[in-house]
């Protein structure tokens, strides 16, 4: 596809002093409209119209930050767990009081109204007219049409910056980001026969309890399963007053119902009985018509199921951001973005916030940021880490959208750690998805890269070196599922924690038989996922039917995952020891020998045959799922 007049137009201004203009640079572009999308040429886009950016401003303090990650996350590091208190972090990771200085008065030059500063300062919000927009970012913005959803964005193929601020602004987001806004939620929903149809209610849950002799894992996953599945028996959480708890983030409208969890608890959690227990919920960006979904009331049943009664927060964030509505929209805001930087925004400006975070969220890598990968400039890639939990950096790079923009996003989720008594630590789980390697249809796993290159589609967030990636596995005893999300990011090299598991998969006789097409189609330097597996389905209670359900997928695995870290933060903390935080150099460094590896299983996608299961990390199941008792001995 030959690009558009409006990536001409922008790379011509990007390359011109015009007038008495400042010189500018292009700071980041797009070869075509991204794959599932169309511009709609004939759309009007009024000069007037309110468009609200994100300025992600450059920042200093990496090395430092780097160094300090490195130091904390290691447990074989006497500075393991001692995380940063949030004034440290923000201090180092605060811009320059001149990049401060220079970006506000550059957008206050441009009429910029609405400016809202991030809780560090390393990024401002702004909201500008159309017509502003376009000059201050030498470019034209247009309408472009998701072909699946039907939903509008308001996108532009590139975009350029003054020289005098290329040092002090990273990113303006969204710009040139290109998401599939109804891309959530990748749990599976399926009921057994007897609640196949639409029912006005059901009382009776899916299969019966005994808590006391761990008999289930029969016809449904329930509470005493994920006991007997992951070794965790009785063991009953101790430090229940705060200094642990789960965040389970919500995103695009779908809401988790108290009342629908009270029930799960009653009849799955026989302790709860005549308790005031209830999840906290938190609205970051206001009232909203939620979504009639199963998500969310499946990601915060499965996520306290073995972690009764550690407080659980559900974070729901509106998928709308503000906007200034003009003649031509009719109030209605012409496209939906991912609104990841919402719920970091307010993670970070908590003193305390919680100790493990569960996201049953993503988009195919690809769709989060069109760039070239980012592998070969290691530099830049180190640059990003930041003590405690640096899970959100790879979040905030790939939704702003170039690679020039990876020493600005190092901060968030890690930022949001406070060292308390004995210390906090966040851990961050993503799920892999539900698509394998990719959609089964091999000419629909093309590269957003200009030359219709096939390849696997990897996963984001799950493909971020610092979220831990959760893929899911059935039956009993456990095995692999193939259709559990797996990959090599193109974006996010190998990161070392996981560098030798990973090369010995890749050089083994599980991986030696692949066709030249495959070995063609991922990038084997990439950071590889998943990190671990779990049991990817349970019962919970479902609001839609208003009735008891069934749910599968890694929607169900990663809060269930998240669970297990919650317990093993509860060990730590009654011995007066820091939550674990970033978990990835545990898991592949001590931790190993606290995880059950599966050996036999594929995983596919594309078309093509895929990757097999071997000892060791693989591809299909990660490094195993968790042994909790041999998890208690290792971490402390």
């Amino acid at each position: 596809m030959a690009p558009t007049w409006r990536f001409i137009l922008a790379t011509y201004l990007a390359c011109q002093c015009v007038s008495a203009s400042p010189l500018v640079t292009l700071r980041h572009s797009l070869p075509e409209v991204p794959a599932g999308w169309t511009e709609l040429r004939d759309a009007e886009l009024s000069p007037s119209r309110g468009l609200n950016l994100r300025f992600g401003l450059t920042q200093q303090g990496f090395p430092h930050l780097a160094a300090l990650l490195q130091d904390t996350s290691d447990p074989s590091h006497p500075n393991y767990g001692k995380h940063l208190s949030k004034a440290e972090v923000y201090a180092l990771s605060k811009p320059s009081d001149d990049t401060l200085a220079l970006v506000e008065d550059w957008l206050v030059a441009h009429n910029a109204s609405s400016l809202k500063w991030s809780s560090s300062k390393d990024s401002v919000t702004a909201v500008l007219s159309v017509s502003s927009a376009q000059k201050m970012l030498s470019t034209r913005f247009g309408v472009f049409e998701h072909l699946k959803s039907g939903k509008h964005v308001i996108r532009t193929l590139s975009y350029s910056l003054p020289q005098d601020l290329l040092p002090h602004i990273d990113f303006v987001h969204p710009t040139t980001a290109f998401f599939d806004p109804l891309r959530h939620g990748m749990g599976n929903f399926f009921s057994g026969d007897e609640i196949a149809a639409p029912a006005p209610h059901l009382d009776k849950r899916p299969v019966a309890l005994n808590q006391s002799d761990f008999t289930s894992c029969v016809s449904v996953v329930d509470p005493p399963c994920v006991r007997k599945l992951y070794n965790i028996g009785n063991y009953t959480p101790a430090v229940t007053d705060g200094g642990n708890r789960i965040g389970v983030a919500g995103y695009l409208d779908i809401w988790a119902r108290p009342d629908s969890l009270k029930l799960y608890l009653n009849d799955y959690i026989p302790e709860s009985v005549g308790s005031n227990y209830t999840m906290e919920i938190v609205n970051i960006t206001g009232p909203f018509t939620s979504i009639v979904s199963d998500e969310g009331n499946l990601d915060t049943q499965l996520a306290i199921q073995v972690a009764y009664p550690i407080p659980m927060t559900y974070y729901s964030t509106n998928s709308v951001p503000p906007y200034i509505p003009d003649q031509n929209q009719d109030g209605e805001m012409p496209g939906v973005n991912e609104p990841y930087l919402d719920f970091i925004d307010y993670v970070l400006a908590l003193d305390e916030p919680p100790t493990v975070i569960t996201t049953s969220y993503g988009d195919d890598e690809q769709t989060a940021s069109i760039i070239v990968p980012i592998y070969p400039i290691q530099e830049s890639v180190n640059r990003i880490f930041v003590s405690g939990s640096a899970s959100t950096l790879c979040i905030h790079q790939f939704i702003n959208g170039a690679h020039t923009q990876l020493r600005i996003m190092p901060m968030l989720f890690a930022k949001a750690l406070r060292n308390s008594e004995p210390g906090r630590g966040v851990s961050v789980l993503f799920s892999t998805g539900d698509q394998g390697l990719g959609v089964d249809d091999l000419p629909t796993c093309i590269a957003n890269t200009g030359n219709n290159a096939t390849t696997f589609l990897p996963v984001f967030p799950a493909s971020c070196p610092y979220v831990t990636s959760v893929g899911e596995t059935q039956g009993f005893p456990q095995t692999t599922t193939a259709a559990s999300g797996a990959g090599f990011s193109y974006y996010f090299e190998r990161p070392l924690y996981q560098d030798a598991a990973v090369s010995a998969y890749l050089a083994g006789s599980a991986n030696k038989n692949e066709t030249a097409l495959q070995t063609s189609m991922y990038n084997h330097n990439g950071r590889a996922y998943p990190d671990i597996v779990c049991i990817g389905g349970g019962a919970f209670f479902d609001y839609y039917y208003n009735r008891w359900d069934i749910g599968g997928g890694t929607s169900a695995a990663v809060p269930t995952a998240a669970g297990i870290v919650a317990l093993l933060n509860d060990w730590r903390l009654r011995h007066r020891k820091p939550t674990l935080g970033f978990l990835n150099p545990l898991l592949y460094g001590v931790g190993l020998e606290g995880l059950v590896d599966i050996t036999e299983g594929v995983v596919t996608g594309c078309e093509q045959p895929g990757f097999n299961a071997t000892e060791g990390w693989d591809p299909v199941s990660g490094l195993g799922f968790f042994d909790f008792r041999k998890m208690q001995s290792l971490i402390l």
